[in-house]
């Protein structure tokens, strides 16, 4: 009996670490995914002539961490709200390391988002194995913050983590922010607003420079002047909720506030597609919505025709600006790590010279 028991729990070890080899996510080369080989810098409305996306390079390629470790330096507080702290994660060298700072989706009305469990285990490791060290940004989500303080915090925060280089070993001048969903806007408004260095503030955070090298939008809005989407995205799904809810997110009384001259200043300066110009810094974006009318309210935030239109922006003016769809007439399918991979190329175009093969 006892020899039976022992021959089972060595065939259920066998079989868990053939599963796991299985389920082990591994990353796609132009080697394994015929996709990869393709110009991807293109999509069913997009211009397809930019060379802004990069093909995965295979130095990439490592079997992955199974969950993010414990932050460099936890909880790092840079704003004046209890929920504005950073988790900074310093990749190992010798030389001052770029930084990408993340931030995450607001899911819900209230609380503290945007941190490390919302990032990408994958892009994660990724960026550590290359060198790229990584600030994950928490924050205040929801209608208890107007959407024009809350991205002030998230200028703050790139001033802070400038600031305080030498600390973190970081150098200043190769900063990289990337988003998801509100977060990706935010990473568009830092991209494109002017740069709200103070040098005369008796605050010497906000002496820094708040503009990245380079940003990065996964599924976020092209705009912050939520009155435009209509034009933009299509027709609202829900427009009554949106005439009862869409004035809070500005932190007004009423709707009609929207349309004083303080509501029309407010909402232009947090309008990222009127914001761009020419002098902007290089944009990466993505999306894995579908190119249809607005089904329902998450598909309309997050609908792939907020890139479009900052890509038909970016090549107006000449600035570089990759954009992929998973749902693109002429792609195959894409997984996150292809994304991952593609961002990861884009960006380091523009933090370091050559990518640092991975053991």
């Amino acid at each position: 009996m006892k020899k039976h028991l022992n021959l089972l729990i060595i065939i259920l070890t066998v079989a868990v670490f053939l599963i796991w080899l299985y389920l082990d996510p591994v990353d796609i080369t132009a080697q394994n995914n015929p996709a990869l080989n393709q110009n991807l810098d293109t999509n069913d409305v997009a211009d397809s002539s930019s060379k802004s996306i990069p093909k995965p390079n295979k130095t990439l390629f490592h079997r992955p961490i199974r969950t993010i470790p414990k932050p460099t330096f936890a909880d790092v507080q840079y704003g004046p709200h209890e929920e504005n702290t950073l988790d900074i994660y310093i990749a190992e060298s010798n030389e001052p390391t770029p930084i990408m700072l993340f931030i995450g989706s607001g899911v819900s009305n209230s609380g503290n988002f945007g941190g490390r469990k919302n990032m990408s285990i994958d892009l994660f490791r990724k960026c550590l194995a290359n060198g790229i060290s990584v600030a994950s940004v928490n924050y205040c989500s929801g209608y208890n913050i107007p959407i024009q303080e809350r991205l002030q915090d998230f200028a703050r925060a790139v001033q802070f983590v400038r600031y305080n280089t030498e600390k973190y070993n970081i150098d200043k001048n190769r900063l990289a922010v990337f988003g998801i969903a509100s977060g990706g806007g935010a990473s568009l408004w830092l991209g494109f607003c002017d740069d709200l260095a103070d040098p005369d503030s008796s605050d010497p955070v906000l002496r820094e420079s708040s503009k990245p090298s380079v940003v990065g939008s996964k599924n976020g809005p092209c705009s912050y002047d939520l009155l435009q989407w209509p034009q933009l995205v299509g027709p609202d799904p829900d427009p009554d909720k949106s005439i009862r809810k869409v004035h809070l997110f500005y932190g007004f009384n009423s709707r009609e506030d929207l349309f004083s001259e303080e509501g029309e200043k407010i909402r232009a300066d947090v309008d990222m597609l009127g914001l761009l110009t020419e002098d902007d810094p290089p944009v990466f974006l993505s999306s894995n919505r579908n190119n249809t009318e607005p089904t329902d309210e998450e598909h309309y935030f997050r609908h792939p025709r907020h890139n479009i239109v900052i890509k038909q922006k970016c090549d107006e003016l000449g600035v570089d600006c990759g954009l992929i769809s998973t749902y693109a007439s002429n792609q195959l399918p894409l997984t996150k790590s292809d994304r991952n991979n593609m961002l990861l190329a884009f960006f380091m175009r523009y933090l370091k010279p050559e990518p640092v093969i991975a053991k």
